[in-house]
């Protein structure tokens, strides 16, 4: 029985021990809302999850920053690694047009966002902060 017990324990403190990493900082220096993601290609993909509302709640409004999240202990390292350019691909769209459009797969056919790419080193030299301007 006192096994049993230690082994749940162990169990239950190893899934307390989920990591995130969360340095990766985006900075609005723009006059609009903004909001950012990232993939593994080097286009955004079709069909994204089609939701206004998840990329309104997500928006940074101007002279704001906000940090994205990646799952594990090194995920934004991983994910530049997984990456089809070896590099992070960061799609910044102005929340305005998301407004007008109605429809994140419509600014993604339209082409209307702003691509980036940065490598891993680059990322390291600023800390880990991209500078929307």
């Amino acid at each position: 029985m006192k096994t049993s017990s230690l082994f749940f324990l162990l169990l239950l403190f190893l899934n307390a021990c989920d990591y995130y990493d969360y340095r990766l900082v985006i900075v609005n220096e723009t006059n609009g809302m903004i909001v950012a993601e990232t993939d593994t290609d080097t286009l955004p993909k079709l069909p994204r999850i089609n939701k206004t509302e998840f990329y309104l709640d997500r928006g940074i409004n101007p002279q704001e920053q906000s940090r994205l999240m990646k799952g594990g202990k090194n995920g934004w390292p991983f994910a530049i690694k997984r990456s089809k350019n070896n590099k992070l691909n960061l799609f910044v769209y102005n929340i305005d047009s998301l407004k007008k459009y109605k429809s994140i797969d419509s600014l993604v056919a339209k082409k209307k966002y702003s691509r980036y790419e940065f490598s891993e080193d680059e990322l390291e030299a600023n800390d880990w902060k991209v500078v929307i301007k």
